[in-house]
């Protein structure tokens, strides 16, 4: 793909300027990798330094191209509004037909235990052996699960997130392309809703033997390890990570692109804006480490 392809198959809506051309494989923001080569934006000089090898196109702004020295490697794009020309960009591309993933028929086994209520789209969808899916669920496309998972009543797995961007006096929604990858023995509660990942290329993660409780929401992009339990009314925002053997308390928020430890501990109603290290137990609003928060309520008391 490059850039000036696209934008004029877009009808000329946007100015911009050029340098270096180069040719990208996907879209993907600058804390994400592959070996693909990739075009990202920077909208501030401060994201220079967690630029991936595999990028080789770059929207940024006047401000951020006056002050960087790029490689010869690396095609520049000067754009204003380098943030919202991406996801514009994005979107127009799922109109397109090599960039969305493809069409496939569901799969779902002969074993599998459906309420007559719920709704399973007819296609991009696999569902394994010894499901049990409950009344008024509906599974939507681009969503695999794995044998033994049970989803609980009036859930909705692979629904399109909340991803918009501002633009002046309007809101642009983000087309999302992506999958819901929900591995073997998952629980999810009732009137939970899990989001697919906004790029056709990415997934959000359920990993085997996880309990998710209800009234839980997952983002777009979330990476959920082995054995975590989600207790109800959390919420964890776009592409966090949660490792294996962590706890989420009811009623806390992950921000978006937090790490979570290996079996941390984030205690009920904490809101967690940093990342929480293995066996860690954080706790408050804003979430530090439990021991701490304790003693600062002691000294109070």
């Amino acid at each position: 793909m490059k850039l000036s392809k696209i934008f004029e198959c877009m009808g000329g809506k946007v100015e911009y300027k050029i340098y270096n051309e180069q040719e990208f494989e996907r879209l993907q923001l600058v804390s994400h990798t592959s070996e693909q080569r990739a075009c990202i934006f920077i909208d501030d000089i401060k994201y220079l330094k967690d630029i991936k090898e595999n990028v080789c196109m770059i929207l940024c702004s006047p401000e951020v191209a006056e002050n960087t020295v790029f490689s010869s490697n690396t095609g520049i794009c000067i754009i204003q509004k380098p943030r919202l020309v991406f996801f514009m960009i994005h979107n127009y591309l799922m109109t397109t037909t090599d960039y969305p993933r493809k069409t496939i028929p569901s799969k779902i086994a002969a074993n599998t235990t459906i309420a007559e209520t719920a709704v399973i789209a007819t296609n991009n969808v696999t569902i394994g052996e010894n499901v049990i899916i409950e009344d008024f669920v509906v599974i939507k496309e681009h969503t695999s699960i794995g044998d033994g998972t049970v989803i609980r009543s009036g859930s909705i797995i692979g629904n399109n997130g909340y991803e918009f961007k501002r633009d002046d006096n309007r809101i642009m929604p983000v087309t999302h392309g992506g999958r819901v990858v929900i591995g073997k023995n998952v629980v999810i509660g009732a009137n939970s809703v899990i989001d697919k990942a906004v790029y056709p290329w990415d997934i959000t993660q359920i990993d085997d033997e996880t309990k998710i409780d209800s009234l839980v929401s997952i983002s777009h992009g979330v990476k959920i390890g082995k054995a975590v339990m989600v207790v109800a009314q959390a919420c964890i925002l776009g592409r966090s990570v949660v490792d294996d053997g962590a706890k989420i308390g009811p009623g806390a928020v992950i921000r978006n692109a937090v790490h979570i430890g290996e079996k941390a501990n984030i205690s009920m109603g904490s809101v967690v804006t940093q990342n929480a290290p293995e066996h860690s137990c954080m706790t408050g609003n804003f979430a530090i480490n439990h021991d701490k928060f304790i003693s600062h309520i002691k000294e109070l008391l």
